[in-house]
């Protein structure tokens, strides 16, 4: 007795709309017959040429957004590797903080005027006693001349600034000040300044009138 062939249920099987056992019967039989496997493989350049065919569909705007979300670079990506060095940590705990850097809950009111730190207990064992975060600054914002008590590493993510010196620091910069060394600095015009810092003895500002608050802890 001769096998029927399945013409009939060949879209179904290109469509997925089968079961799982009827779709192993129906793959055995295509297995064997040569004629209903030239079939399949015509049917298969049909709707292939078809979906080619068709008019294409415009996303929606939701959908759109987040498909190109998703495929931008993770901000600051250039720096991910170095801030993991410079916090002791993997890179993916240094992805995840720089992640938070948009989040406005993350931040707290920093000792001058327009000034924000975000502050961090993800570090590794070498930064064992130190301050450990970021700090945010906006534009021309003139830093207070400081004492530094000990060690400080500035890694410019954003922005930049200009020492009293004339010394500026730009994005990529690690910036190294030595304990008992002093110096103040402004922020360029018209760009917000983000660096991770790591403190080691803290800072003492010449004007008493700047408090470091918790930061000095």
């Amino acid at each position: 007795m001769t096998t029927p062939h399945i013409d009939e249920r060949i879209a179904e099987l290109l469509l997925g709309d089968v079961s799982d056992g009827e779709r192993e019967s129906l793959e055995a039989h295509v297995a064997g017959c040569a004629r209903c496997n030239q079939e399949l493989l015509h049917a298969a350049d049909a709707f292939a040429a078809l979906a080619l065919a068709l008019p294409a569909e415009a996303p929606s705007p939701a959908l759109r957004t987040r498909v190109l979300d998703d495929a931008k670079p993770p901000r600051f990506a250039g720096l991910i590797e170095r801030v993991a060095e410079l916090f002791d940590v993997g890179v993916g705990k240094a992805r995840a903080l720089l992640d938070r850097l948009d989040d406005p809950a993350a931040w707290m009111e920093g000792p001058v005027p327009s000034s924000w730190v975000f502050m961090s207990d993800v570090r590794g064992p070498k930064l064992e006693g130190a301050f450990c975060g970021f700090v945010k600054m906006g534009p021309s914002i003139q830093w207070p001349a400081h004492k530094h008590l000990g060690r400080e590493y500035m890694l410019v993510l954003e922005g930049g600034f200009r020492q009293d010196d004339g010394v500026e620091v730009h994005p990529g910069d690690l910036h190294v000040m030595e304990e008992g060394s002093s110096h103040g600095f402004t922020i360029f015009d018209d760009e917000t300044c983000i660096s991770a810092a790591v403190i080691f003895g803290g800072v003492e500002f010449t004007s008493a009138a700047v408090k470091l608050g918790d930061l000095s802890k």
